[in-house]
């Protein structure tokens, strides 16, 4: 028994030492943690008020989508924010103070620091000289997301202007879906219940929690396909739109607009095929 005692004497430190070896050797991706980035308390008993008024603050919104008098894409819009705001608290209540997800990776500091140091700028100022800039060449694909938050910079430390993206992005990626969906089946309901994973989807919050808010904006496809879709049914100024809305998309996220593209080249060979042999038109 004394011998027992003795080898589990020896083992606990060892065991001691080596989770904190383990702990202490585990590779972190990315730039040290920023101190003035503090993340946000997360869990509900951490701090209750703050989980408290997105609560409040989402189920009035959900309650107003009842209202029948405003337009159906407004009464939707209404219903899908107030989800949004309580499926994703308590960033509402942390806008503009904490960083919202896990820390660190790289993009959670390296998307915000590349804001802050200006390389949008540099690449409107010099774009020749952009292209040999590491920076500009690594996130040059969605320069136009800097841009983006250096408007909600106008109001918002620029924090606030990532994390009101990540509030805003789910929302939209719901929203423009239902959209889509709508506007071929002529449900109202069922496209509101269908558009919840492309927008709340796993992926969506992937991003969130990485900080990666660029990549959360896949509302702009659905969007795309929806004023395309208009496009080809209606002409005239919906082709302009959807064009306008391509370039828009490709300057936010190039890597958006090659997808936009492809959705748009398979669709157009659908409609093509069909038509070619006689059989009932899609989309």
């Amino acid at each position: 028994m004394s011998l027992l005692k003795a080898g589990l004497g020896l083992a606990c430190p060892l065991q001691a030492s080596y989770v904190e070896e383990r702990r202490d050797s585990n590779p972190v991706y990315g730039p040290p943690p920023d101190p003035r980035q503090k993340l946000a308390p997360v869990e509900v008993f951490d701090d209750p008020w703050a989980y408290g008024l997105c609560l409040a603050v989402g189920l009035a919104l959900t309650a107003a989508a009842w209202w029948r008098r405003p337009p159906n894409p407004v009464r939707a819009g209404a219903f899908i924010m107030g989800q949004t705001i309580v499926l994703t608290a308590p960033l509402l209540a942390f806008i503009d103070t904490y960083v919202y997800g896990s820390f660190p990776t790289i993009d959670k500091s390296g998307s915000l620091a590349f804001y802050l140091d200006g390389v949008h700028i540099r690449m409107l100022a010099h774009p020749v000289e952009s292209l040999a800039d590491p920076a500009a060449r690594l996130i040059g694909v969605h320069i136009g997301h800097l841009w983006l938050t250096e408007l909600f910079d106008l109001i918002l430390s620029p924090i606030g202007a990532f994390n009101l993206q990540g509030l805003l992005y789910p929302a939209l990626g719901w929203w423009c879906a239902y959209l889509l969906l709508v506007e071929i089946t002529q449900r109202e309901r069922v496209s509101v219940l269908l558009g919840f994973p492309f927008g709340m989807g796993l992926h969506i919050f992937r991003d969130l929690n990485w900080y990666t808010i660029e990549k959360a904006a896949v509302f702009w496809l659905p969007l795309y396909m929806w004023c395309a879709h208009r496009a080809w049914r209606q002409g005239g100024r919906w082709i302009w739109a959807s064009a306008l809305l391509f370039g828009v998309l490709s300057w936010m996220n190039l890597y958006l607009g090659l997808v936009a593209a492809a959705l748009m080249a398979v669709a157009t060979a659908a409609v093509l095929l069909s038509r070619s042999e006689g059989g009932s038109r899609v989309l």
